[in-house]
């Protein structure tokens, strides 16, 4: 145990200098998922913006991706009802209110 503890301090140095290299990549890693989390958002209000274009003549709104009518929904496989939808990791990491 004395031998574990006197390495330590022999090579305090070298542990405290890994220590901030950890602490700055978990640090770059938060930064980035950051970014990533408000890019995503960024997306996800554009394609809101284009899920059901304006009526036409002869049609009501309909989804671009699936042809689903508005009133009628999105098709179950449609891919932009998918991307417009949190994924799991996403509802898995949203902190849930305490009573």
């Amino acid at each position: 145990m004395t031998d574990l503890f006197a390495s330590r301090v022999r090579n305090g140095l070298k542990i405290t200098d890994e220590n901030e290299t950890l602490r700055r990549q978990l640090a770059q890693r938060d930064t980035t998922i950051t970014d990533q989390a408000a890019e995503i958002k960024r997306l996800r209000e554009v394609l809101r913006g284009i899920e059901w274009p304006r009526q036409t003549c002869d049609r009501s709104p309909y989804c671009p991706m699936c042809g689903g009518l508005r009133h009628d929904g999105h098709k179950t496989d449609c891919a932009l009802v998918a991307a417009l939808s949190p994924s799991k990791t996403e509802t898995d990491s949203t902190p849930t209110e305490k009573p």
